[in-house]
């Protein structure tokens, strides 16, 4: 393997330690102690969730370059905007 290569491998690995140590494991803990306060169990996290759903019948919409874009997947006319 090149010099440059070899170079990169370690620093790519010292990056990713950096993440798990700084920000993953912080994050990890700080949600487990919100989810012990919110008593949601391991349990709660597999078993299906039964509540209550978002209203879709107006279809769906996301963020693009050009605004919110809205797919009326549900219309009669397959409308399309961008608001």
């Amino acid at each position: 393997m090149s010099i440059a290569k070899t170079v990169l491998h370690k620093f790519v690995g010292y990056l990713e330690a950096q993440a798990s140590e700084l920000i993953w494991k912080p994050r990890c803990s700080a949600t487990i102690a919100w989810e012990q306060t919110q008593g949601i169990s391991a349990k709660n996290k597999t078993s299906k969730y039964t509540g209550p759903r978002g209203d879709w019948s107006q279809g769906y919409g996301y963020i693009t370059h050009d605004g919110f874009y809205l797919d009326n997947i549900h219309s009669d006319y397959g409308m399309r905007m961008y608001i």
